[in-house]
């Protein structure tokens, strides 16, 4: 008994389907038909009939009569002249402006309703929509404000429904292009509202719109066997609280789950490759996330504006990490490795103000590169918090923006690198100190701008670096709008006459000669001294009393790192 249930589900999800396909056909052969007969008065609604086609389409009332009011029933078909029509279309306008309509029943076999179908009308407080519905236009229902009730006597085939329009339209907000139950709240046939919505099992797609806006459902469920969901189809549900999407889901629409305020819990399937952009934009009360193994690309904002976010975990297989994630607030952004973190590609700043974790409980705090890196990507460590050290180990370049803004207070770059790009160490508020090796072919524009408290920099230079590799990299950006007038530049005795004569050098304070024996760089960083009693002085040739918990100093005329 349970498998013929079973199959018989099925067989109406199928066959619900094929009438989708089919009403969508019978609408486009109609499309350039020929209505002949216009304006009939039928039963209190007026009618243009194909004579050819046998179907019918609801329009306006004649000019100057009164327009339509109170309760309606649009049926599914309507004699005229002892021939039988078929009603397949709500007409453009027919019931716009009609603000004492109060109640609209419309009969299963109504496939269409055409663009601002019953747009004003401000008293409509109920809406029963039809079983075979193939096509509305978006904004149909624009301006019905008192609308409270939309029923939909078939879940399966309104995910179906194609809701469609001139343009997507990404959170204009009310009055632009709303959707059927954008001021509603939705409702089963048997009366019953729905607020823990379960899309039913056979459904392969829920289309764009299709929720939008509705202020009833507090829970989104998909089935396994919904493969697709379209644009902005969750947008703006203002107390939906949780969705658990499908473990088939394999596309997704931008904006899904844009502006859902109470939205806390959301359940990601790793078989959906791609987040898309916008995905839960200024979803607010969205503390934790976790981004599943199996996704590969995070589009552009998915996340932005989720202002409780303070938690993100993020899979091996993650290979795009676009812009637009914004503050997480100090919270953490867990990884699977430093290795796998160094092999995405940024498109822009991944999340502001978080510190990276290797596990629940492990922050990166001295962050050490593997061996297999060999390039730090643009905007990699840009923002984030808690960096007490960075090893560079065997990496040979230093991308653009990939530590901006981020918390290092002291930086030594090690012989193998041989580039560091354009802002990649900006905004660096801590920075006081740069050593930066004999080996950097290239450094690009804004390197160390606007770092305020930098006020040494030890460079063991032969030659001039290239500034960069745009024409708008000019070497004098370096490190504008950091003080350098007022910091200490040290230099091999033998370039000091020519970086005075070159900028950025001669903006320095001071230009002096490097310490003999002094050591520029820390090969891979991994000096780590214990603390011994021979004497210690600071970067600033100040002698130490004590020996400092950890941080660069001089000791033996040689720069050593205490961790």
């Amino acid at each position: 008994m349970k498998r013929f249930v079973l199959f018989a589900t099925y067989v109406v999800i199928a066959l619900s389907a094929y009438c989708d396909r089919a009403g969508l056909e019978e609408l486009s052969k109609d499309a350039d038909a020929r209505y002949d007969i216009t304006q009939v008065k039928i039963d209190g609604l007026y009618y243009n009939l194909s004579s050819r086609r046998k179907t019918a389409r609801v329009v306006a009332v004649k000019a100057g009569e009164e327009k339509y009011a109170g309760e309606v029933r649009i049926p599914g078909n309507v004699d005229y002249q002892g021939e039988s029509y078929s009603v397949i279309m709500i007409e453009k306008e027919a019931f716009s402006g009609c603000k004492e309509l109060t109640n609209v029943y419309i009969d299963d076999d109504v496939l269409g309703i055409s663009y601002s179908a019953f747009s004003g009308c401000s008293g409509l407080t109920s809406i029963r929509l039809p079983r075979h519905l193939s096509l509305i236009n978006m904004d149909a229902f624009d301006g019905c404000t008192s609308l409270e009730r939309v029923i939909v006597p078939d879940l399966g085939m309104w995910c179906m429904t194609h809701i469609v329009g001139t343009s997507l339209v990404f959170g204009d907000g009310p009055g632009v292009a709303e959707s059927p139950l954008y001021f509603g709240r939705l409702y089963g046939e048997d009366g019953k509202e729905i607020t823990e919505l379960v899309i039913p099992d056979g459904v392969t797609e829920v289309n764009n719109f299709t929720f939008r806006g509705c202020r009833s459902i507090t829970s989104v469920k998909l089935p396994a066997s919904v493969e697709k969901v379209g644009h902005m189809a969750f947008s703006e549900c203002g107390n939906l609280r949780k969705a658990e999407l499908s473990g088939n889901l394999k596309e997704a629409g931008a904006n899904i789950f844009y502006q859902c305020p109470s939205l806390s819990e959301l359940i990601l399937p790793g078989s959906l490759k791609t987040i898309p952009q916008c995905f839960c934009r200024d979803c607010t009360s969205l503390t934790e996330l976790t981004i599943p193994e199996g996704v590969e690309k995070v589009g552009y904002e998915a996340f932005s504006g989720c202002s409780s976010l303070t938690t993100i975990r993020i899979p091996s297989t993650l290979k795009t990490f676009e812009y637009g994630w914004g503050s997480l607030n100090g919270g953490r952004v867990i990884i699977p490795s430093i290795e796998g973190w160094c092999n995405i590609d940024f498109g822009s700043s991944a999340v502001y103000n978080a510190t990276l974790y290797l596990d629940e409980n492990t922050p990166i705090c001295d962050l050490r590169f593997p061996d297999g890196v060999k390039i730090v990507p643009s905007h990699a460590f840009e923002g984030y918090r808690g960096l007490n050290s960075i090893d560079f180990n065997k990496v040979e370049t230093i991308e653009a923006f990939a530590f901006q803004e981020s918390d290092i207070e002291s930086v030594t770059i090690p012989e193998p690198i041989k580039e560091i790009g354009m802002a990649a160490f900006q905004s660096c508020q801590n920075l006081s100190s740069v050593d930066i090796p004999s080996s950097i072919e290239i450094l690009a524009g804004n390197a160390f701008s606007y770092c305020p408290s930098l006020n040494l920099v030890y460079y063991n230079l032969m030659t001039f670096p290239k500034y960069g590799y745009k024409t708008w990299d000019y070497g004098w950006m370096v490190f504008e709008h950091s003080p350098i007038d007022k910091a200490t530049l040290y230099v091999p005795e033998d370039m000091i006459e020519a970086c005075k004569g070159e900028e950025p050098w001669s903006g320095f304070g001071q230009i002096l000669p490097l310490p003999t024996g002094t050591e520029t760089s820390i090969q891979g960083a991994e000096c780590q001294v214990e603390k011994e009693k021979s004497t210690m002085y600071d970067l600033q040739g100040r002698k130490l009393n004590a020996v400092p918990e950890k941080g660069m100093y001089i000791q033996g005329g040689r720069k050593v790192l205490i961790k």
